[in-house]
């Protein structure tokens, strides 16, 4: 009798640790695909950024330019980069309102014979500008929340900082910022990040679309920090040169300071992206 209870709970135990190594593989491999996806659309937004950088000489200002408005009632650099992911006719951008309002509620572009409204249900979806395995997509009003934020530089100040601050990220309120400028190296300067803090409208300016990083609130990435929160062990980063590559969040918070700035002069550790 002892024997056969000693052989089932030797069966179950070895069932229970196939049930559990599955889970576990299962969620590796759900992971590995959420990644996948998620490099995929903040790969498509900076398409959009390099053609604007390649069209005009510079990165994108953090928000349009909108005089009376402060940075988070404008529109945010994200509508900015618009005509060089969607392509097609003249966006119906009014750059003299606010982003939620008039024309700007639901944005339109201007097709072959009328003004063309190219989202839906009156909601203004995109689809590159949250992370496919984000659970929130649309605040109460409808509006599509971005998982990607610019990179504004070191200090929650960081994106009202002249150019030439050493603490200056790639995205500034009333700077811009050219190529030349980025001497630490656009491979090794982030531009956009994910979040799942306080996530915003795509089309707002201010801290829906650009922050600085708080120095006070280590570390930066994981569940609950300033970035990343959506998978396991890091975030997914943008680069300046268009690349984008997972940080783990054991990086070395120093460094992850160091990618945000774009003249800092900082030295970077070997192998620090390991």
């Amino acid at each position: 009798m002892r024997r056969r209870i000693l052989l089932w709970l030797i069966s179950s135990a070895t069932a229970l640790g196939l049930v559990l190594g599955m889970a576990l593989l299962l969620a590796i491999a759900w992971d590995d695909a959420a990644k996948g996806g998620c490099r995929g659309t903040l790969g498509t937004l900076m398409v959009g950024v390099d053609g604007y950088v390649y069209a005009k000489g510079h990165y994108p200002p953090a928000t349009v330019p909108t005089e009376g408005l402060p940075p988070e009632e404008r529109l945010s650099w994200i509508v900015e980069i618009l005509p060089f992911v969607e392509g097609g006719g003249p966006w119906l951008v009014d750059r003299t309102m606010a982003w939620d309002e008039g024309a700007n509620r639901i944005l339109r572009r201007r097709g072959k014979f009328s003004d063309e409204r190219i989202f839906v249900e009156g909601r203004d979806r995109t689809g590159w500008t949250h992370c496919p395995a984000h659970d929130t997509v649309f605040d109460v009003a409808g509006h599509e929340l971005t998982s990607y934020i610019g990179i504004a530089g070191l200090g929650l100040d960081a994106a009202e900082l002249p150019l030439v601050d050493p603490r200056a990220g790639v995205f500034g309120f009333d700077r811009l910022t050219p190529p030349g400028a980025i001497t630490d190296g656009t491979a090794t300067t982030m531009a956009a990040a994910e979040t799942t803090e306080s996530n915003g409208p795509w089309k707002a300016g201010g801290p829906a679309t650009v922050r600085g990083l708080d120095p006070s609130r280590q570390p930066y990435i994981g569940r609950g920090r300033q970035f990343g929160g959506t998978h396991r062990d890091g975030a997914m980063v943008a680069f300046a040169d268009g690349s984008v590559r997972f940080i783990r969040a054991t990086i070395d918070p120093k460094v992850f300071e160091a990618l945000s700035t774009i003249a800092g002069g900082e030295r970077l550790p070997a192998g620090w992206d390991r």
